[in-house]
């Protein structure tokens, strides 16, 4: 639900004309990275903590 609602608010942000498409794909790209890095930070943690 949140890619859809981001996405949509990037289209949102073109249609209306307050971005250019270089703003909105680097916002993308940037979230992309940030999730993508928090998944490899927690992943390890959380895989830690069921270990015995």
């Amino acid at each position: 639900m949140g890619t859809a609602w981001a996405a949509g608010m990037g289209w949102a942000r073109l249609y209306l004309g307050v971005h250019y498409p270089s703003d909105v794909l680097a916002g993308w790209v940037g979230a992309l990275g940030w999730v993508g890095g928090l998944h490899l930070l927690f992943a390890r943690y959380f895989r830690a903590l069921g270990q015995p």
